[in-house]
């Protein structure tokens, strides 16, 4: 058994027994035989669907230059729990987590030192808003589209020199990593 890091790529592959387990999925992915999901999460049980979620890089307007990956691990409408992989354009991979109630009070946002509340208006729509230490604040509104294939974040991050707003837009990949056969 083998691990093998693609950089500037957030996915590990690993190799064993003929098999490729995909976990973070980007565009390399699509090249090496992992593919997303086309059925898509039309019918979800949470405010968002859960799954791989991809950040479209033409799409989208970053506070931090690099590929995304989403995971929505749960989503059911009470409790949110997801891991975010992001790498920069020279590779460095930050790996942060969340996991709590929406509506609840403030919780760490692992891996950043941020805290952040989530709340839900209504299905489809996910907003967040908390502290980034040493930066300022930011709010966050996310909402889903096209039958849960896409999710449209808004982030406005308000600091001592003003006010930017930012465009993070998310393609539905797959309802979570996958297992294919390795290409002989």
């Amino acid at each position: 058994m083998f691990v093998t890091i693609v950089r500037p790529v957030t996915r590990i592959l690993k190799k064993a027994s003929g098999l490729l387990l995909c976990g973070s999925i980007s565009l390399a992915a699509l090249a090496s035989g992992c593919h997303a999901d086309q059925a898509g999460p039309a019918d979800y049980k949470g405010n968002m669907p859960e799954g791989i979620w991809v950040l479209n890089q033409e799409r989208s307007k970053k506070f931090m230059p690099g590929t995304h990956t989403l995971w929505v691990i749960k989503d059911d409408g009470q409790r949110l729990v997801w891991v975010s992989v992001e790498a920069d354009p020279e590779g460095h991979v930050r790996v942060t987590s969340w996991d709590g109630e929406y509506g609840g009070e403030p919780v760490e946002v692992k891996g950043s030192g941020m805290m952040t509340v989530v709340s839900s208006p209504e299905k489809g729509r996910v907003l967040n808003h908390g502290d980034i230490p040493g930066l300022g604040s930011y709010s966050e509104d996310c909402t889903v589209m096209n039958e849960g294939k896409r999710m449209l974040c808004t982030f406005t991050l308000t600091t001592s020199e003003g006010v930017n707003t930012y465009i993070d837009d998310f393609d539905w990949f797959s309802a979570g990593p996958m297992v294919f056969a390795a290409p002989e």
